[in-house]
């Protein structure tokens, strides 16, 4: 059984000090490196030189998914793992052979690999400590899709064939930006890239579950960038647009999400009945039935119902970390204490 090439594809826009520790974690586990630099800075160039990369300069188009596959196309290797800048890889138990004996022994129908990626620092914003996104692919029968938020995808546009690959295996680590600022600047750039992603499916006559995807990648994007009530449009829109699956599960959990920190108490109640009734984890509806009822005063049914979750796994499968639940039992005790 032969060994499989691997390489390495980045996209930056002068993000020189992410760079550079990205390209350290990952210039030793592959057999090349391709870097699409969309900046004008010529240290970004620079630190991709130092690591031997092929560097690719191109004017940003608005579009990750673009970037993504021109990347892709400067690649010679049989297998491709994309990095975003503020990634690096985990150190792995085998070395850059246990990976590439894990890809020798996949089918040939397995076109892609999910890969477990943790959040430096605890969890992120979502409350996340780790989930798995399909990083890495075999070259020529995937390709990326989407103006943000992208994903790959067969040629004929479908989910391609995938598995999940081990920690031990092949980990990634994603450190995100330190300051605010950063984070709200690339979330307003995020929905500016989702309303042209919503244009070009309405000109191409998208069915209603790809608008309504892009629909939701454009609520999230605002409310990240702290444009909460047109965030909250887009969520009803979703609702409007598909009445089950993933979309309406995301848009109604973020629904619930905002009127609980809005203090709309009943309205948050109905829309954790309804994620209830739709499938979504029953622990999870808890954890945000356990609020509503600390926020009316209900502090003995609050507790009672946070001392029976074990596990919070969201509407879209990820288990969440355990501080905001810690941190709900913490604040009932304290104040079952002082009442």
């Amino acid at each position: 059984m032969s060994t499989p090439t691997l390489g390495a594809c980045l996209i930056v826009a002068d993000e020189t000090a992410c760079l550079e520790n990205a390209l350290n974690s990952v210039a030793d586990h592959v057999d090349e490196i391709v870097v699409v630099h969309t900046g004008v800075r010529a240290a970004t160039v620079e630190t991709a030189a130092r690591y031997g990369a092929t560097i690719v300069s191109a004017p940003w188009q608005q579009d990750f998914a673009a970037a993504r596959n021109l990347a892709l196309s400067f690649c010679r290797s049989e297998w491709v793992i994309s990095l975003d800048a503020d990634e690096t890889v985990a150190a792995l138990a085998g070395g850059p052979f246990g990976l590439r004996s894990t890809l020798a022994q996949l089918p040939e129908t397995v076109t892609a690999l999910a890969v477990p990626i943790g959040n430096s620092g605890g969890p992120d914003a979502r409350g996340l400590a780790g989930h798995h996104e399909l990083k890495l692919c075999r070259l020529g029968a995937v390709r990326w899709s989407g103006r943000v938020h992208e994903r790959l995808v067969t040629e004929t546009g479908s989910e391609p064939e995938f598995r999940l690959i081990p920690a031990e295996v092949l980990a990634l680590v994603h450190h995100g930006y330190p300051d605010e600022e950063t984070v709200r600047a690339k979330a307003a750039r995020n929905a500016e890239l989702a309303r042209l992603q919503l244009a070009d499916l309405e000109a191409a006559g998208a069915p209603p579950a790809a608008y309504a995807a892009a629909l939701l990648d454009l609520g999230r994007s605002l409310l990240g960038s702290g444009r909460t009530p047109a965030a909250i449009e887009c969520f009803e829109g979703v609702r409007a647009l598909v009445r089950n699956g993933g979309c309406w599960l995301w848009a109604t959990d973020f629904l619930a999400r905002i009127a609980l920190g809005q203090h709309r108490l009943d309205a948050a109640a109905g829309l954790i009945r309804q994620l209830s009734s739709r499938g979504a984890d029953t622990e999870y509806c808890d954890f945000l039935r356990a609020q509503v009822l600390a926020e009316r005063g209900e502090l003995q049914a609050a507790a009672s119902v946070a001392a029976g979750i074990s596990r919070l796994t969201d509407v879209g499968g990820n288990v969440l970390a355990s501080q905001a639940l810690d941190a709900l039992r913490a604040e009932l005790a304290q104040a079952l204490h002082a009442a």
